[in-house]
């Protein structure tokens, strides 16, 4: 018992690595993801945009226009490598796509509208 507890500290370590000292950076703290999504809804927000958080682990949040809440996208906080090469916090769709990074919610905004924009668009016009 004592071994697995030694490697699940190691594995928390290695988790929270990747600022600068050299390690693999694997995920993001959920915190630092739930500050960074908070700020997304924002955003999103100023666009018309609908969202919803869920819970973790990993946190994510669900973007949708409320007039067609069937359809949506979900974006969660993932580490992504830098043009320096260290990583940094980004924005991913549930398609894989980077969005921005968490220092600039507008831009990953815009990526979400980019998304869903065109697929709301046919499904309000096939209501009509």
């Amino acid at each position: 018992m004592g071994g697995r507890r030694a490697r699940h500290r190691k594995v928390a370590r290695t988790k929270e690595a990747g600022q600068g000292d050299g390690r693999p950076f694997r995920t993001v703290r959920a915190s630092d993801a739930e500050a960074c999504l908070w700020r997304l809804e924002g955003a999103l927000a100023a666009r018309g945009w609908a969202s919803a958080p869920i819970g973790g682990p990993p946190p994510v949040l669900r973007v949708f226009d409320a007039r067609v809440p069937g359809l949506g996208e979900t974006v969660a906080v993932v580490p992504a490598p830098s043009a320096m090469g260290a990583a940094v916090a980004w924005f991913r769709s549930s398609a894989g796509v980077l969005l921005g990074p968490c220092d600039d919610p507008e831009r990953a905004a815009e990526g979400v509208h980019l998304l869903l924009a065109p697929w709301v668009a046919r499904a309000l016009a096939g209501r009509g």
